[in-house]
């Protein structure tokens, strides 16, 4: 039973986080971006951490974390959906509208949703990594 779970966590998780990733951007006829991809890797990387919690917990130094490490990770599961979310229904659809396919160029640059498109993966990743590195 051990080597199913592995197995869905390790290939499951991810094949349906793409699935799923694929899915969506066909109904909302966007293409594949890096910014947006990033989060729900990260998405996927705190889903393993909520899966395998038993594992992670003797490296975290924190009492209070490690005590609470599913709970805390399902939380980042959830907002790192929202954050994806907002990253393909609202970043990337304004740099795709502002974008000229015929002349493959930019008619105005968006500097707003560049910013957030460059700003969520990063407050994404920090922000699933700090319950394993907080020492306080």
């Amino acid at each position: 039973m051990e080597v199913y779970f592995l197995l869905f966590v390790a290939l499951g998780l991810p094949l349906i986080a793409v699935i799923g990733n694929a899915i969506t951007r066909w109904f909302a006829a966007l293409p594949q971006s890096a910014p947006a991809d990033f989060v729900l890797a990260v998405v996927i990387f705190d889903a393993v951490v909520a899966a395998q919690s038993e594992d992670f917990k003797p490296h975290i130094q924190n009492t209070i974390v490690s005590a609470h490490l599913v709970a805390i990770y399902i939380g980042l599961i959830l907002v790192g959906m929202f954050l994806w979310g907002i990253s393909v229904w609202f970043v990337e659809r304004r740099i795709v509208d502002y974008y000229d396919w015929s002349g493959r160029k930019f008619i105005n640059f968006p500097f707003f949703a560049f910013f957030l498109s460059l700003l969520i993966p990063v407050m994404a990743f920090f922000v699933s990594v700090a319950p394993l590195t907080y020492k306080g």
